[in-house]
């Protein structure tokens, strides 16, 4: 399956191939292997209106195929 990540200052517009029975932080980590100006900051995301959980599945977060995650920068908002 494809993750689309969209950070809120639209820079960020990528998607990242993954397993729904991998960890959310496991894409997070590979997402930062490409990005990795953005691995400076404590980034949240959101997912169909839902926080997602880091170390839940990709399935236990109700990600499914191709659905978007906005990547918000906590920094953008100082």
């Amino acid at each position: 399956m494809v993750i689309n990540f969209i950070s809120s200052d639209q820079k960020l517009n990528t998607g990242i191939q993954c397993l729904k029975t991998e960890t959310f932080a496991e894409v997070e980590e590979r997402l930062y292997q490409q990005y990795e100006e953005y691995r400076e900051n404590n980034n949240n995301f959101i997912s169909n209106g839902r926080l997602v959980l880091r170390f839940k599945k990709i399935w236990e977060n109700n990600i499914k195929n191709l659905d978007k995650v906005q990547l918000i920068d906590p920094t953008q908002y100082d």
